[in-house]
């Protein structure tokens, strides 16, 4: 079903929202659709929320921060499609969040792994030589940061919203 908010902006919890795209509910705006699904990427499986999937555009990967999920950039994710019509826009639910997997292993959350997680999912989305867009908030920043500076090759930009710079 579809739920018309005749919006401007709504304020709506994430709970709420997260509980109404669960029970197939999409938000309307005038907006995109949104999808998820899992996606196995290495060791572990995101739950990733997309925009234009099977668009050809630039890709966005969209990193969020503590305690959040991928929803938390749905306005935002509106805004970009509104502007680039083609963008892909991806937004996965980092390790141990949301409905992604959830390691019990203390270890498994070492950056290096919530790092690995995002270079594996751009070749993912984007292909073996592929490049994204990279958007994150907050400790996505963090994860962002590392992964830039390791993999330049694999970003085309880099913006980030409320986080330090690691130096």
């Amino acid at each position: 079903g579809r739920l018309d908010t005749n919006c401007g902006h709504i304020m709506m919890s994430a709970t709420k929202v997260s509980l109404l795209f669960c029970l197939g509910v999409s938000l309307v705006c005038g907006a995109p659709d949104f999808t998820s699904e899992r996606l196995a990427v290495g060791d572990i499986t995101l739950n990733v929320g997309f925009v234009n999937k099977d668009s050809n555009g630039p890709i966005f990967l969209l990193l969020h921060g503590f305690p959040e999920a991928w929803y938390s950039w749905a306005a935002l994710a509106e805004d970009l499609v509104a502007s680039v019509p083609t963008a892909v826009v991806v937004m996965p639910d980092q390790r141990g969040y949301n409905m992604s997997d959830k390691p019990t292993d203390v270890a498994a959350y070492h950056i290096d792994n919530l790092v690995a997680d995002v270079y594996n999912l751009i070749h993912v989305v984007a292909g073996p030589n592929g490049h994204v867009h990279l958007v994150a908030h907050d400790w996505g920043g963090c994860v962002a940061y590392i992964l830039t500076s390791l993999y330049p090759d694999a970003v085309d930009t880099l913006t980030i919203l409320n986080a330090p710079h690691p130096d």
